[in-house]
C-alpha cells in the first residue's frame, strides 16, 4: 500500500513538474512563431536555444552569448539592447545578474524572459 501511495503521488508530482516546463516552453515557441523564426533555422545557424522558465544554468550564461531573448509577446536582439541594469555593475557578466534590459522604450525584466537563443 506505502508503495502505490508512493508511486501515485511521484507520478503527480512529475507531471505537475513536466506540464509546467511544457507550458513555458510552448508559449516561447508561439512566440517564435509569430516571429517567423523557427527553432531549426536558428540550429542552423549555429544558435542554441533554451526556452521556458530561466533558472539555474541559463541564468548564468555570459551576457556575451546570448543573441535574442524571448518575452510572452516578443523576441528581441541583444544588439539592439539600448540598456541594461545591473544589481551590481561591478560583478555583472550573466543574466542573474541584471535587474532589466532596456530595448528602445520596452523594459523586460529577467523574470519575463521565457527563452534565450544563444551561441
Amino acid at each position: 500500500m506505502k508503495s502505490m501511495i508512493l508511486l501515485i503521488t511521484l507520478t503527480l508530482f512529475s507531471s505537475l513538474a513536466l506540464a509546467g516546463e511544457i507550458t513555458g516552453a510552448g508559449q516561447a515557441i508561439e512566440v517564435l512563431k509569430a516571429h517567423n523564426i523557427s527553432i531549426n533555422q536558428l540550429q542552423q545557424r549555429g544558435l542554441k536555444v533554451l526556452l521556458g522558465e530561466i533558472t539555474g544554468a541559463g541564468k548564468r550564461l555570459d551576457l556575451d552569448r546570448i543573441n535574442m531573448i524571448v518575452t510572452g509577446s516578443k523576441v528581441l536582439e541583444m544588439q539592439q539592447a539600448s540598456h541594461i541594469e545591473f544589481k551590481h555593475p561591478s560583478q555583472a557578466r550573466s543574466l542573474k545578474d541584471v535587474r532589466h534590459l532596456e530595448f528602445n522604450h520596452i523594459k523586460v525584466k529577467v523574470s519575463q524572459v521565457k527563452g534565450i537563443i544563444y551561441k
